[in-house]
């Protein structure tokens, strides 16, 4: 099967016509025969935007205070199968 395709003109065939269908485009072209998905180009790169690192050391009263509330809150909210058996 390989030979007579390489004899034969098929393949450039099917090539021109689908890139004359637009199919294909002229600016890059991978041919493959593999059953994977051919990638001759790198996918570009999303940049992240840089966070502000955590501060680091104990909470002061205020925000550990905040911070007990929504653990309570959270933790009344929370499903009977979630909570703990102590509860």
């Amino acid at each position: 099967m390989v030979t007579i395709f390489s004899e034969s003109n098929v393949l450039e065939e099917i090539l021109y016509q689908a890139m004359t269908e637009g199919f294909i485009t002229d600016d890059t072209v991978a041919i493959d025969a593999t059953h994977f998905e051919a990638k001759d180009q790198a996918l570009p790169k999303e940049e992240k935007p840089k966070t502000e690192p955590k501060k680091r050391g104990r909470k002061s009263k205020e925000e550990r205070e905040q911070w007990l509330i929504e653990k309570a809150e959270r933790e009344a909210n929370l499903p009977i199968f979630e909570k703990k058996i102590e509860n």
